[in-house]
């Protein structure tokens, strides 16, 4: 596409003021609230003054997907409670069928050892992104 008009940048959000980057990992997954975006974060750690990737949720409009809808504070994944490390990088998610129920499926690397998937019941993921929901 030779038209620059087709590929227009929006900016959807930058670091907050713990954060010393982010980024997309994941294809945003359609719900029935918004696009949910799982994204990464590095925040520089106070004892060993190292980065530590963590993975956060962030639900974006479904007509204008760099507005944020909501933002949680609290991070999806933390790779200290995940599997006792450091960097957690996201790299693809998914919403499955289990018998019924939707599940929020996100694969990530693990401190560059192993790749992992993190599993949690997808209504559990769209209330704490309702009670963040920015009016």
């Amino acid at each position: 596409i030779e038209d620059p008009k087709y590929f227009q940048a929006h900016t959807v959000f930058h670091p907050n003021e713990q954060e010393q980057f982010v980024g997309a990992c994941a294809v945003p997954l359609e719900t029935e609230l918004g696009w949910l975006m799982v994204y990464h974060a590095a925040r520089k750690d106070p004892k060993t003054k190292q980065n530590r990737y963590f993975a956060g949720l962030a639900l974006l409009d479904k007509a204008e997907p760099w507005k944020v809808l909501a933002k949680p504070e609290q991070y999806f994944l933390d790779p200290a409670s995940a599997f006792g490390g450091r960097i957690l990088f996201p790299s693809g998610a998914v919403i499955a069928d289990k018998q019924g129920e939707r599940w929020l499926q996100v694969f990530y690397g693990a401190d560059d050892k192993e790749i992992r998937v993190s599993e949690c019941p997808l209504d559990s993921v769209l209330t704490l992104l309702r009670q963040t929901m920015k009016m």
